[in-house]
């Protein structure tokens, strides 16, 4: 079955008109497939209403194709760049969780701090939530902007924005790559043993990659240049392979996922790919939004916590 991409699954606000100036915060800019894929979706669709002048937020200041990228290591640039839109948006992504770091918490709820205090309307557009500690809700409840629009991409982010930002309006909506088409699904490839693609984080359990292994070859998908690539590159070696290039856009999704048959996923958006894809998977991770998804879609799920090669058979052969 082909994938139709949704022409408008979100309600934005009424200040996202044509003419305005808007910034694009996000975690932009690292060589991470799903917030790049994230962030030409959001530019896309934002040039589609017409909009006045995109800025958006990025590791060094730069102007291409129009789009005026902002420093956000630089206060002042940060500042200017909010003092001069008419509202920011948050487009996609998952920066307001401190699972991995409370520094990503931290900056960018000072942007809404900054907004809050120039008065500048805020859109939460596709956000995944969480987890957050009990110092991050509070601080989260402390710096929202008076006019802030949430809309979440799964059930658990919305319960968590009802519960952070009672006054705001929070809506349960989509991942912003409902909004992208993508390739015909990949024909199945009949090879003697199955090829199953493997999607790793920094810290990823061993018996992850064993059970892989064990059900016939395994294709290495690297979707962070600089994060993953180091562990890849082992993994790589360990199987005698080729460097495996870092997915980046749907020409390399369709390159690194033809003939395999399964994907095993620490990482979210390589869940959704190879769903779009036609291809089964399986996610590993205790992150709750890679919980939710493999379950509002019939693929198994195992926590990397405490995970083993028994767990992980079980879960692929039930479900």
């Amino acid at each position: 079955m082909t994938w139709v991409p949704k022409s408008n699954p979100f309600n934005h606000p009424q200040w996202v008109r044509p003419g305005c100036r808007v910034f694009l915060v996000g975690y932009y800019g690292y060589g991470n497939f799903g917030d790049g894929w994230l962030r030409l979706i959001a530019i896309r669709w934002l040039t589609q209403q017409g909009i006045g002048s995109i800025a958006c937020l990025w590791p060094k200041s730069r102007y291409d194709k129009g789009i005026q990228y902002v420093n956000r290591w630089s206060m002042w640039a940060v500042i200017r760049a909010v003092w001069a839109s008419d509202g920011i948006v948050y487009a996609g992504g998952s920066v307001f969780q401190d699972r991995t770091s409370r520094r990503s918490v931290w900056y960018y709820a000072a942007i809404l701090c900054l907004a809050r205090c120039l008065n500048r309307p805020v859109w939460l557009w596709g956000q995944g939530l969480g987890p957050l500690t009990s110092s991050s809700r509070w601080l989260l409840t402390r710096v929202a902007p008076r006019q802030l629009m949430v809309d979440c991409r799964d059930a658990e982010s919305y319960q968590l924005a009802c519960r952070l930002w009672p006054h705001a309006q929070c809506e349960h909506g989509d991942d912003l790559s409902s909004l992208d088409g993508c390739p015909m699904p990949i024909p199945s490839v009949a090879s003697s043993s199955p090829v199953f693609g493997l999607s790793v984080r920094r810290g990823c359990p061993a018996a992850v990659f064993s059970w892989c292994q064990a059900q016939g070859s395994v294709q290495m998908i690297q979707t962070q240049e600089s994060y993953e690539s180091d562990l890849v590159c082992d993994l790589n070696a360990y199987l005698g392979c080729t460097h495996s290039d870092t997915i980046l856009d749907w020409p390399a999704v369709s390159k690194a996922l033809a003939g395999v048959q399964g994907v095993v996923s620490m990482r979210y958006h390589v869940l959704v790919v190879a769903h779009r894809l036609g291809i089964r998977c399986m996610g590993v991770s205790s992150d709750p939004k890679i919980q939710s998804f493999c379950m509002a879609h019939g693929y198994p799920w195992v926590s990397d916590i405490d995970v083993s090669c028994a767990k992980l058979e079980a879960a692929w052969r039930t479900q």
